[in-house]
């Protein structure tokens, strides 16, 4: 033969590609998009892993409105208030932090899971002292089963935590100012946290907190 001529090499088969849940979103989108998103992201130091992590997040997203897509960037990654301190959920010109307290999170979470203040302290110190981890714990909140919720569902079920409806119900509360903010902050972060399912309490904590520790 040439010895110009190729060489015929063998080139194993690709491995199949993770097949995308949904081919399009036929509604809203769940939060719990994001919130499995993250724990998978948050779980490895390797680029590569949380490059497919969010890979497959957004191959959920596929048909989806871009309001669920933007809504589902910035509760990925909240950007961080240069001024306030906090997440921001909207563009870096929009100067509207969340302003949270740690004392209204404290509430919100104590009225949602029905724990005491010394059990909620106490199981935090479990995970160095990470609420979002002790919340999860201390919650018997159940995952979902699907990614999307029709319209019609959402509007019978308020319970069903859409990535446009948590973005939208946290930047109201951050709009929240003046006398009994505090309390209007804690009621309303009350009710979030108690329509959470599984790991999504996990991930509304660590916003409110802005303390996202995902690495992305």
């Amino acid at each position: 033969s040439s010895p110009h001529q190729l060489k015929k090499t063998f080139s194993p088969p690709r491995k199949k590609e993770e097949e995308q849940p949904a081919s399009n979103c036929q509604g809203f989108a769940y939060y719990s998009v994001v919130s499995d998103a993250l724990d998978e992201v948050s779980s490895t130091r390797s680029r590569l892993a949380k490059d497919k992590a969010l890979s497959k997040a957004f191959g959920r997203l596929r048909g989806c409105g871009v309001e669920d897509v933007e809504a589902a960037c910035y509760l990925m990654a909240p950007v961080r208030d240069s001024q306030g301190g906090g997440h921001r959920l909207q563009p870096d010109h929009q100067h509207e932090p969340l302003n949270i307290s740690y004392r209204v999170v404290e509430k919100a979470l104590l009225d949602s899971i029905g724990a005491s203040a010394a059990t909620l302290r106490s199981t935090a110190s479990r995970f160095e002292g990470d609420w979002g981890e002790a919340a999860a714990a201390l919650s018997s909140g159940r995952k979902r089963k699907n990614w999307f919720v029709s319209p019609d569902a959402a509007e019978k079920d308020i319970a069903l935590l859409t990535c446009v409806g948590v973005r939208s119900r946290l930047l109201e509360l951050g709009k929240t100012n003046g006398n009994g903010s505090e309390d209007a902050k804690r009621r309303g972060l009350s009710r979030l946290f108690r329509d959470a399912r599984g790991n999504e309490l996990k991930w509304l904590v660590r916003t409110a907190f802005a303390h996202m520790s995902t690495g992305i």
